[in-house]
């Protein structure tokens, strides 16, 4: 559940940011694709701790594709999207969960010397919440890289998109 809130959260906030960059993107399906690809991520993040440190016994070729399911899942649900209205949108994948491994590098960086045992609850709190603030400004930095390079890629130049929301799309452009 949580996944699939901040998944809607997020996705409502970088719909609001393709609307000038990416105007054929609809709303509705970004955030449909964002929510899904969170949800997806939160699972398997939560496997340590619904199943415990038993996890980490795991076989290592196991523990290596759920990190990749981690880490790509948002990227492939929103490259879904994206290749119905840009070309070129499947590096979309591996840019997002770059994004997505440097934000997480971020956090860890930031939060893991500040807190210490013994910390009064809201000490942690306001260290976590500053460390996802970072946290989130990397990926919305990242990310929003990436989109510009999508769009140049694209063939978009300034304003709406050639053709319209479905212009690649009718003209048969492979994604």
């Amino acid at each position: 559940m949580a996944g699939t809130v901040e998944g809607v959260v997020l996705g409502m906030a970088q719909a609001y940011a393709l609307r000038t960059a990416l105007p054929a993107v609809g709303t509705a399906e970004w955030v449909r694709a964002t929510a899904g690809g969170a949800a997806v991520a939160w699972t398997v993040g939560a496997l340590p701790v619904v199943l415990g440190d038993h996890v980490f016994t795991w076989h290592p070729a196991v523990l290596v594709a759920l990190g990749l399911v981690l880490l790509a899942a948002m990227g492939w649900f929103q490259w879904r999207v994206l290749r119905r209205h840009v070309r070129g949108a499947g590096w979309w994948v591996p840019a997002t969960a770059g994004a997505w491994l440097v934000a997480l590098a971020v956090f860890t960086g930031v939060t893991t010397p500040l807190w210490q045992e013994g910390q009064p609850g809201w000490l942690v709190a306001v260290i976590g919440l500053a460390g996802g603030a970072l946290m989130a400004a990397t990926v919305a930095a990242l990310t929003g890289l990436a989109v510009l390079r999508l769009r140049t890629r694209a063939g978009h130049g300034p304003g709406r998109a050639p053709g319209g929301p479905d212009a690649t799309r009718r003209a048969g452009v492979p994604s």
